[in-house]
């Protein structure tokens, strides 16, 4: 008897009311755990968005820009677009180009102003109804018609 403790243990009666209860639970789990093929790709499908959604929210936060901008009202966004490579670097620009920007905004400003002075001047003509010209209209002429004759 000694000799039998190490082996497998002899299954229960299969009238027995606990190895019954046992296979139930069984195969319980057994169909619980088996998915359909839909299911399957169903399960892939949502791990990838979410593996898409958290990679891009990765990289929206890994390109946010960090770095200061000075002359934050003249830099255009062509300029930041360019430095967004890196994203902790200091966006300013040089003296020559702030000068240039500076200066375009100064005279767009003052064409601004003589568009605005122009535009009362032509206002005020326009203000006043003119009178409407009418058409002459042509009265057909009576025309009268020479006899030939009759010379044949």
């Amino acid at each position: 008897m000694e000799g039998l403790q190490g082996q497998a243990q002899i299954p229960a009666a299969p009238n027995c009311p606990t190895h019954q209860q046992q296979e139930a639970t069984h195969v319980k789990d057994v169909l619980r755990k088996t998915r359909t093929a839909a299911e399957h790709v169903y399960e892939l499908k949502k791990k990838l968005f979410k593996r898409r959604r958290v990679l891009s929210r990765d990289r929206r936060r890994k390109r946010q820009v960090v770095g200061a901008v000075i002359d934050a009202g003249l830099t255009t966004r062509h300029h930041l677009k360019k430095r967004a490579s890196s994203a902790r670097a200091n966006i300013t620009l040089s003296g020559k180009k702030r000068r240039k920007l500076l200066q375009q905004i100064r005279l767009a400003q003052k064409e601004k102003a003589a568009m605005e002075v122009e535009n009362p001047s032509k206002s005020s003509r326009t203000s006043e109804p003119q009178p409407k010209r009418q058409k002459k209209m042509k009265v057909p002429q009576d025309v009268d018609m020479e006899d030939l004759g009759d010379e044949s």
